[in-house]
């Protein structure tokens, strides 16, 4: 759906979308977003380390880079979280 010169058109919901009322733009993607508590119960699963991040991706509904990611960001704020709390008690 392009029209000449290489612009590009706001998207007027085609015909094979199950809705009508549809009004995106053809071209935006929508990023998909999580609750806190899913990615902290996948995470800690993850930590078991009992199946490979790919099948708890397919099982989840997540891409594994996904997953890597916030298992990444969960190890920081742990390690952040450590020296806080060991620079607190070491200057009482």
């Amino acid at each position: 759906m392009r029209e000449e010169g290489g612009n590009r058109r706001e998207y007027d919901g085609s015909k094979n979308l199950d809705t009508q009322t549809a009004k995106v733009p053809y071209h935006r993607i929508m990023k998909k977003s999580y609750p806190t508590a899913f990615k902290a119960q996948v995470v800690l699963e993850m930590l078991k380390e009992t199946k490979t991040v790919n099948q708890r991706a397919s099982e989840h509904g997540v891409a594994p880079t996904v997953l890597r990611e916030w298992k990444q960001a969960a190890l920081s704020l742990s390690f952040a979280a450590q020296r806080i709390t060991k620079s607190s008690f070491a200057a009482l």
